[in-house]
């Protein structure tokens, strides 16, 4: 599924109706009961193993995707205290075997989530926003100076985590921000 751009039966409805701080991006499947039971096993059942599966799979689609030239991955940062906790940052594990796959560098030290946040699954489309305000910060800002940064990340459901963060990339000189997850939600019951 593409976001945001692509043609008409392949854009996610959502993308249609919102303008996104990211230029576009996809996602590998629709997130439904399979999707959901993986992902949850992947992020807290410490099923690390499932990023060779999905990392490849994203690499994979990402190379049959035309218009998704990138100088970098960047996952999606977890804060300090819940990557403590869960032992390990899922996106960074997806973007590790993807950015082999692909030979495109992935950047660790770039985006950095400074604010503990509620997860934003507990929280409706006003609520994500607000809880993001603040919540990343840019170090190294001159190695994003004309780049185009792919971000990853598991689930795209508002999409508030990830336009928070091109927001930011952009603000420190990325050019292009793509984004790519391993499932979206198409409805809009957040």
């Amino acid at each position: 599924r593409l976001l945001a751009e692509g043609s008409a039966q392949n854009i996610c409805r959502q993308c249609t109706e919102i303008a996104h701080a990211f230029d576009k991006g996809f996602a590998l499947m629709e997130y439904n009961a399979f999707a959901k039971n993986c992902i949850y096993r992947f992020k807290y059942g410490g099923r690390k193993e499932y990023a060779i599966i999905l990392g490849t799979l994203m690499a994979e689609c990402f190379e049959q995707t035309e218009g998704f030239a990138c100088d970098m991955l960047i996952p999606i940062p977890l804060h300090k205290e819940r990557m403590a906790k869960r032992g390990y940052n899922q996106a960074e594990l997806i973007a590790a075997v993807f950015s082999r796959q692909t030979g495109i560098p992935l950047q660790t030290d770039i985006l950095f989530r400074v604010k503990n946040t509620t997860p934003q699954s507990r929280l409706n489309l006003q609520g994500r926003r607000k809880n993001l305000a603040d919540a990343f910060v840019v170090h190294n800002e001159t190695k994003l100076a004309g780049k185009r940064i792919l971000l990853v990340d598991d689930i795209f459901t508002s999409g508030s985590t990830l336009d928070e963060s091109a927001r930011l990339l952009k603000k420190c000189g990325a050019t292009h921000v793509f984004v790519c997850t391993i499932a979206i939600v198409e409805k809009n019951n957040f």
